[in-house]
């Protein structure tokens, strides 16, 4: 295994991201649960597992006693998710791209899927990897209910089975927004564009009776509402705001926040961590 980078662009799938108003599966007839990990590809060659992350670096490697495969995956590490579900630090498999040496890309992901099948009947896969467990496209509202809302998993993705592996398209995906509100406690001016006006707001929460900084939220704004904010800082200063992101952290922050509103009908003494 070469030290040098690898490029991961053939690897990536560009997904689609559809919304609960928009939730269109005439070109899906499966999906799955997204689970909260790192991507990776992990090579199997000659008993040897290696992981190469999002950016193209190997971060571990490991004996295995696998046949020769190339196996897109998802390794459960490093995130507060990580550390309550039981798939940690290991890898959730969603794809096979080789197999014993032959490139099976184009073939069907029915096809792909059943090396992965395969691959379970070794003793090791179990001690690294998780296959995942499609479902049929239509139940995926059941789906949903069983693993995002009571599991906590970051959404739904949607797959074609006749499809051959493509990472510009093939995929969607559906995630759970969150929201949570805040306390306006601090502001950040912007970079570049934004420079002498606001970038950021940062949103504090009640903990332990102490107003507690734990998230920064630079999304959601017109020009006109940041300029409004940063010329009138005292103005804004301990009001409550609404946020919304992709998924709630057990601190209280939102990944990826996004500005929605002020909250006038909250009074900043609820804004707590009971919210979560």
């Amino acid at each position: 295994m070469s030290p040098e980078k690898i490029d991961m662009t053939p690897f990536k799938y560009d997904m689609k991201d559809m919304d609960f108003d928009n939730i269109n599966l005439s070109e899906y007839d499966i999906c799955d649960p997204k689970f909260d990990g790192w991507f990776t590809l992990v090579r199997i060659s000659k008993g040897r597992g290696f992981v190469i992350t999002s950016g193209g670096e190997e971060k571990l490697q490991f004996d295995i006693a696998l046949p020769d495969c190339l196996l897109i995956c998802e390794w459960i590490h490093g995130t507060n998710w990580a550390q309550t579900n039981k798939a940690k630090e290991k890898f959730v498999a969603h794809d096979c791209l080789e197999f014993e040496g032959k490139d099976i890309r184009s073939d069907p992901r029915w096809v792909r899927f059943d090396w992965l099948i395969y691959l379970e009947k070794f003793a090791d896969f179990g001690s690294r990897f998780i296959r995942i467990l499609e479902t049929p496209s239509y139940d995926w509202t059941k789906l949903w209910e069983i693993c995002v809302i009571n599991s906590g998993f970051e959404g739904i993705v949607f797959k074609n089975s006749n499809a051959p592996f493509n990472p510009s398209s093939g995929q969607a995906r559906l995630k759970k927004i969150a929201t949570m509100n805040y306390v306006l406690s601090d502001f950040k001016e912007g970079t570049g564009r934004l420079e002498g006006t606001l970038g950021a707001i940062e949103g504090s929460l009640v903990i332990d009776n102490k107003l507690v900084k734990v998230c920064t939220v630079g999304g959601g704004f017109s020009d006109d509402l940041r300029d409004e904010i940063w010329f009138n800082k005292e103005q804004y200063i301990g009001k409550v705001f609404e946020a919304r992101g992709k998924i709630l952290f057990t601190s209280g922050a939102l990944r990826h926040p996004a500005f929605t509103k002020w909250r006038d009908d909250v009074d900043p003494k609820e804004c707590t961590l009971r919210s979560v």
